[in-house]
Order: structure tokens, then sequence, then C-alpha cells
């Protein structure tokens, strides 16, 4: 924006009912938001639906405010029914939670002055309601207007700055993320495996050079990769002499069964021997099929392995034969 602009004299309605700093704060930023994308042209949609609805949580607390001059008035009388009081009545009723009901508060305050307010012991109602409008109008109509320059999504964030330039970073050769080196070979880290998603605490790959140095943890997990196929295929090759599956079945959660598992073993012949069965080869070519898939993975990386440079966390480039 071009200047800053002291918004809590420019909207007192919005800020005199905040209970903390921290909601005016927030009504501030959404204010910053939607006059600085009036000024642009444009705006994020995600910035755009946050500021306003933050605004109009505000304008609804606004409201209840000028509607408490209503209140004050309407318990001290007796007669809540006659042309006046109804009409005073109609405009407190008259919904206002959010800016667009701004847009036609005009014409129901028009409508309770040709019935008569102005003058009455309602008059302090009418004026804190036309004060209203009139302050807040503008920029809900700024609010409606920028909805056609919406642009989606956020703002791409900016690149992180590192914490430590110098750290020298590769490639791991077994979860491919980007890691630290220490003495030749990355620092401990978490291993998201490709292809399946899920964690572990530790990643196979600290045991190798990285791979922009090195095809050897590449080539590690073909082989672990190739093993597993191998188990796989053996189990279901021999399924028809299976004497029993072990599985998992659900249980009420415990101190013995925390996480509401117990493993069980199911006898050839017993209760739900087949459906055990059935669910054990499933699993059996679930795992098959996954292995399968990420061998294909590793074999590509394989292939396409040239020996490149490390560099630092600032992008540095270092010397082809540094290790780290």
């Amino acid at each position: 924006m071009s200047e800053k602009r002291d918004f809590s004299s420019e909207y007192p309605s919005l800020f005199q009912s905040q209970a903390s700093e921290r909601q005016a704060d927030r009504i501030i930023a959404a204010l910053e938001i939607i006059h600085g994308g009036n000024e642009q042209g444009s705006i994020r949609n995600a910035d755009y639906v946050d500021a306003k609805d933050t605004l109009s949580r505000a304008v609804g607390s606004g409201w209840d405010e000028i509607q408490k001059l209503y209140l004050s008035v309407i318990r001290g009388r007796d007669d809540r029914f006659d042309p006046v009081a109804r009409a005073a009545s109609e405009l407190y009723y008259g919904p206002v939670s959010g800016l667009h009901d701004v847009l036609s508060l005009r014409k129901k305050i028009a409508k309770a002055e040709k019935a008569g307010l102005s003058g009455t012991d309602f008059q302090t109602f009418l004026e804190g309601a036309d004060r209203f409008e009139k302050e807040l109008v503008g920029l809900a109509g700024i609010v409606r207007a920028l909805k056609q320059k919406v642009v989606k999504g956020r703002a791409p964030r900016p690149e992180p700055v590192p914490v430590n330039p110098d750290q020298v970073r590769g490639t791991c050769p077994v979860c491919f993320s980007n890691q630290a080196i220490r003495n030749g070979t990355l620092v401990h880290h978490g291993y998201q495996r490709p292809g399946e998603g899920y964690q572990t605490e530790s990643c196979a790959g600290i045991r190798f050079r990285p791979f922009e140095r090195s095809v050897e943890g590449t080539e590690a997990m073909i082989e672990s990769l190739n093993k597993k196929i191998a188990k796989c295929q053996n189990a279901l090759a021999d399924r028809e002499n299976w004497l029993s599956v072990t599985m998992l079945k659900s249980v009420r959660k415990s101190a013995e069964f925390p996480n509401g598992y117990k493993l069980v073993e199911i006898l050839r012949g017993a209760d739900g021997w087949k459906a055990a069965y059935a669910e054990k080869v499933r699993e059996w070519q679930a795992k098959q099929r996954q292995a399968e898939t990420n061998l294909a993975f590793y074999e590509q990386k394989k292939t396409e392995w040239k020996l490149e440079p490390l560099r630092k966390a600032d992008g540095t480039i270092l010397p082809l034969d540094f290790e780290g």
C-alpha cells in the first residue's frame, strides 16, 4: 500500500467491540490485504476469502453494538407494538452479519426514517445505524468489486534462507531427499519410502555416500527389493501348504492392546480360515506389487546416475572431486 493508514480511526465500528489486541491485529491485517488488492487490481483467492471472513465477523460484532442502542430504549417501553416501535424493531432485526449486508442497510434505514423514528426516543439508534452504514458501505463495495479480480491460490512463498549457508548437502541414494553431509556420508534422517509414503525413524541411506558421488546406496536397495520380491513369490507359491496364517485383528483398546489390534493365528480348517487365507494371499500379492514398483524406481535411478558435484546450502557448487 502507498501509505500507512489509521484503520482504527477510519473504521471504528470494526474495532470498538473487539475483546483483544490480537483480534484487532487480525482486522488490520485483513484491511491491509483488501485495500492492497484494490490498489494493485488483483488479490489471491485464499487471501481474499480469509480477509473477507475476518472483516465480516467484525461487521457482525460492530452491528451488535448498534443494536444495544435499540435495546436500551425498548426495555423501557410499555407498548412495543406501536408503529414507531415496530419500525425500530424491523431495523433492529434486519440481519447485518457481514459486509454483504451493509450494502442493503441504507434501504432499511430509509424505511425506518419514513416510519417516523427521527425525533423519537429511537433517534440515537437510528443515528448509530446511519453512522455505521456510512462508515462501512465503501469498504463493502470494495470487497464486492474485488471478487471479480481474484487470482486463484496463495502467493508463492519465498525460498527459505538457509540457517547454515556453508553446510554441504547432497541427495540420499535411498530416499532421494536432500540432506546434510558429514564426513562423506549423509547425516541421520527419517525415510519416506518412494511410492509407499510412510515414514520411518531412520533411513538406510546414512550408511552410504550421497547419490551425486556414488550409486552404491541405490544398488543396495535394488538388492534388498529383489530379495523381498523373491520372498513374496516363494510364499505365494507355497500357499496351498500353509497350515496357518497370522493376522492382525481389531480389538477394544486397552493396556494390553493400546493400538486396538492383536496378532491372532488361524489354523487351516478352523472357523474363519477361508477369509483369513484369502486376505493373507492379497497381503503377499500387494507386498510383491509394491516391491516391484519400487524396484522399477531404483533401477531407473541407477540407469540415470552420473557423477555430479555436491552443493552448499546456499547453492554454491563445489568441485567435482569434493567428497564432503
